[in-house]
Order: structure tokens, then sequence, then C-alpha cells
């Protein structure tokens, strides 16, 4: 069973539910995310503002949505680039060592061939009594 996730702190969380009206579903645009987007932005400032307002407050809102998105945009890149990083550190070291260790013996079988060429062209130049 898989533990429960945690929310970390540096992302928001919707901690109000915002109820449309008949009259507010009607005039709401279905064409992409980003009209859903508008419509919870008008939505929030409803019941808030005169029914003037609201059409006034439409780029206001479009606005503030665009800031709220790229703050959020801000604080998930933050969040990846952190659990990225905690996620590759144990990979890096695991392959670094590795080839460290991989480099080690190539290093010794070669200190190794070069002495014994070494010790063979001694022996050839001056043979034991």
């Amino acid at each position: 069973m898989k533990p429960a996730r945690t929310i970390p702190v540096s992302i928001p969380t919707l901690t109000e539910v915002v109820e449309l009206t008949p009259q507010d579903t009607l005039a709401a645009p279905t064409q992409s995310s980003s009209s859903a987007l508008e419509l919870v932005a008008r939505a929030s400032s409803i019941g808030t503002q005169a029914p003037g307002q609201v059409m006034a407050s439409a780029t206001d809102s479009a606005e503030l949505t665009r800031r709220v998105l790229s703050s959020l945009q801000c604080q998930v890149d933050d969040v990846i680039d952190q659990r990225l990083k905690d996620a590759l550190v144990p990979i890096l070291a695991r392959c670094a060592e590795s080839m460290m260790l991989a480099l080690r013996e190539d290093l010794a079988s070669t200190l190794h061939e070069l002495v014994s060429e070494a010790v063979e062209g001694a022996l050839t130049k001056n043979p034991p009594n």
C-alpha cells in the first residue's frame, strides 16, 4: 500500500469552492482550457462586483489569471528541478563509482603490462648470471 502523498508547502491549493448560477454557466465559454480559466476568474469576481464592473474587470481577471499561472509555473518548475536533482544525485554517484572502478582496473592492467615489459627489457639487456 502506498503512503499518502503530501503536498509541498510551495504549491498553492484550492481552498474555496465557487458556485455558479445557471446564468453564469450559460454565459460560460467552452472552447478551450484558457476559456475555462477565464470562466473561473470571472466566476470568482461575480457577486463581489456590480454587474457593470464584471465586464470591465474581465480583462483584469484575464491578466490576474495569467499572472497566477505564471507564478504557479515558476513554483512548479522549482519543485520539478529540486525533485530531479534529488533523483539524479544517487544515480550519478553510482555511475561515478562504477567508472572509477573500471578506470582503476584499466590502470592496474596497463601498469602491470608496462612493468612486465620493462622487466623483460631489462632482463634481455642484462641477463642474470
